[in-house]
Parts: structure tokens; C-alpha cells; sequence
């Protein structure tokens, strides 16, 4: 406010609402990345959204003085020790992770609301839908792992529901779909681990609802329940029974976890950390490991990534900070945050897509929430 002579003028700061997208924008381009189209637009979003949070950081004493500051020295210095001794890590990809990082910071500047996650959960459905019936999943690089549906859908459905609790916008039972559609993507998609932790997400998200806003009118309920059967209509079209195919993932019967290719992995991964104290210290080098050469160095879990890239003590402070936010949230009733990150921290233990990869800013969002949550409702104000 400024008076000048008699007159009053109210002034209000100039809004910056629309940098709030920039995460969503990150996340839709690198959907569209997913579907074979190049990673030129990926790299512009991150690179903009990265170099924009990190200018934040510098230049906002709150935020610099944080628990956020710490995570990404901690990260940064073990990953850089990592890329002296072991070699898992090169320049490039601490670059692309202090960018990534960016991106993360300005998630928490620009406090994300109910329409971003929105937005952001809806356009991965749609493009998801849109590819398959253009020709199915198996024309994108999804063809690599029917997988990468639950990854990508799961970690959407983290975000909306990090929107939900950041704007404490009422939950209804429409906020429900994003749960349910992602389990039932996850079946067409036959990836094991994605149909575990979507039955996870959706558990746990009905028993929040119903012992939290469920009412007695049963018009809700009838309501989705046609949403849901629309949804397995339009899918009969190209002739997907996900009933059936729920009910024939021989997989799980006749495969389980023995002799599958992350047993191997895994095994040879644990193999070889054991040979040296250096290793279980600082990471294992994966270029000695063959069956993860041959697999583009990828361990196929993102806590065992977490280790071969930044050592034992970024791993151990990872799962410390997790397990103490998961007991604040619930008990500060702050289940959606909760029900995320547990959904997301299972998805991960099948696969690498968190740690140095897209899925880290909304994973570390959840984690350092209860560090970061008045420093949010601070500049809500």
C-alpha cells in the first residue's frame, strides 16, 4: 500500500503464478520424450526449469538456509567422490542432476496447486491412451518394459496427490480416479512390480478416503462406478480385457522373483560390492558387473543406483530422512504425502527411474515435505 496525497494506492507483487507450471511442463515433455520423439524439448524444459530454481536458491536466503541446501550438497559432493574412486558417475551427469535438483526448487518456490497436478496426471492418462490406440505402447520405447507404464503413471499420480495435500484442496471421491485408473493401466501393461505398488496406491488412498470423507449418499459411488465401466468399455474397442489379463499373468505363478533377470542382477550387484570396502563405501562399479553392462548400466532398482552412484552414507541418510518423514506425515495427518512417497519408494525398488533420472524431483519432494512445509506456507502468505 502507498498513499500519495490524499489518495490511497494499493499494490499488490507482481504474480508469478505461471512458474508454478514449470514442473508439469517438465513432466508432460518428458512423456513426450517416452514416446520416441528425441530429447531436444526435454533437455530445453530442464534445462530452463533447472537454471530458474537454482537461481532461486542462491538468491533466497530461506530456501539457501534449508534442509533442501543440504540434500543437494550431500548428493552432489558423494556423487562427485563417486565419479573420482569408482567412475559410475561422470561430469555430465552432475550437471544433469544439479539441474534436476533445480527443478525440485522450484516446486517448493512456486507452491504447486491442485490444478498443476490435475493437469499433470490427466495428460499422462491421455497420452498413454492416445499412443495405444494409435498403434499400442509397443511403438514407443515403451516396448522395452511394460514397466514404464506404472513408472510414469505412478509417479504422476505421486504429484497429484502432493498437490492435493500442498493446496489443501478438500479430497472428493473424483480424487480417487487418478489411484484407479493407474491400477488398471497396469494390468493392461503386465508389469509385475507396477501392478504391486498401483494396488498399493489404490489401497491405501480408498482406506484414506472412506475412513476420512466417505458419506452416506451413495450417489458418488455410482458415479465412478460409470466412470469406471466407460473406461473398460472404451478400452474393449482394441479388444484389452484387463480382466483377463489381471487373471493370466502366468508370470506371477510360474516366475515369481526366482531366476528372473533382476535376481541375477541384483545377485551379481551384492557379489561384487562384497569383494572390497571401498566399494560398499563409495559404490560398486557397475562396468565390471557384465549382466548390467548389459543392460546399459541399469541395476534395475533405484536404491541399489542410489548406492552404486553416491556410496553407502548417501544411501543410509536417503533411508533415515524417509523413515522419518513417513512417521511425521502420519502423524501430523498428512497421509496423501505418505501414501506417494511409500507408493513411489516401492515402485523403485524394481526399478531405476529416481535417483540421476526424472522421477527424482517429485521423490525428494515428498521426502523433504516435513523439512520444507513452513517454508511453503510462508510464501502461500
Amino acid at each position: 500500500m502507498q498513499i500519495k496525497g490524499s489518495k490511497i494506492l494499493i499494490t499488490k507483487p507482481m504474480k508469478k503464478d505461471w512458474l508454478s507450471w514449470l514442473p508439469v511442463l517438465f513432466w508432460v515433455v518428458n512423456l513426450y520424450r517416452m514416446t520416441d520423439h528425441g530429447t531436444t524439448i526435454y533437455l530445453g524444459v530442464l534445462y530452463v526449469t533447472g537454471i530458474i530454481g537454482l537461481v532461486k536458491l542462491v538468491f533466497d536466503k530461506k530456501i539457501l538456509n534449508s534442509a533442501l541446501t543440504l540434500t543437494i550438497v550431500i548428493y552432489i559432493f558423494t556423487e562427485l567422490i563417486n565419479c573420482i574412486i569408482i567412475g559410475n558417475v561422470g561430469y555430465r551427469d552432475l550437471v544433469n542432476d544439479l539441474l534436476l535438483f533445480g527443478v525440485l526448487v522450484a516446486m517448493f518456490v512456486y507452491p504447486q496447486t491442485y490444478k498443476n497436478g490435475l493437469v499433470c496426471f490427466y495428460v499422462s492418462a491421455f497420452v498413454f491412451l492416445t499412443v495405444y490406440f494409435r498403434g499400442g505402447y509397443a511403438s514407443t520405447i515403451l516396448i522395452s518394459s511394460g514397466n514404464y507404464v506404472s513408472v510414469l503413471l505412478v509417479l504422476s499420480c505421486a504429484y497429484y496427490y502432493l498437490c492435493i495435500q500442498n493446496s489443501n484442496h478438500e479430497f472428493r471421491i473424483f480424487d480417487i480416479l487418478p489411484a484407479m485408473l493407474s491400477f488398471l493401466l497396469s494390468i493392461w501393461a503386465r508389469g509385475r512390480g507396477g501392478i504391486l505398488s498401483c494396488s498399493v496406491l489404490l489401497v491405501l488412498i480408498l482406506v484414506y478416503y472412506l475412513r476420512s470423507y466417505a458419506q452416506k449418499s451413495t450417489r458418488n459411488y455410482i458415479i465412478m462406478a460409470i466412470a469406471v465401466i466407460i473406461f473398460l468399455a472404451v478400452m474393449s474397442f482394441r479388444n484389452v480385457n484387463i480382466f483377463d489379463s489381471f487373471m493370466n499373468l502366468g508370470k506371477w505363478q510360474s516366475r515369481g522373483t526366482d531366476n528372473t533377470a533382476r535376481e541375477i542382477i541384483w545377485g551379481s550387484y551384492f557379489n561384487k560390492t562384497k569383494e572390497s570396502i571401498v566399494y560398499l563405501f563409495f559404490g560398486t562399479p557397475l562396468k565390471y558387473i557384465p549382466v548390467i553392462v548389459s543392460y546399459n548400466y541399469n541395476t534395475h532398482n533405484s536404491f541399489l543406483q542410489l548406492h552404486a552412484c553416491n556410496g553407502l552414507i548417501a544411501l543410509l541418510a536417503f533411508l533415515i530422512v524417509a523413515i522419518k518423514s513417513l512417521i511425521y506425515e502420519f502423524k501430523n495427518g498428512q497421509h496423501l504425502i505418505a501414501i506417494a512417497m511409500i507408493s513411489v519408494i516401492i515402485r523403485g525398488m524394481t526399478d531405476k527411474f529416481i535417483f540421476g533420472q526424472y522421477g527424482m524431483p517429485i521423490m525428494l519432494y515428498l521426502v523433504l515435505w516435513p523439512y520444507m512445509e513452513s517454508y511453503v506456507k510462508s510464501i502461500k502468505q
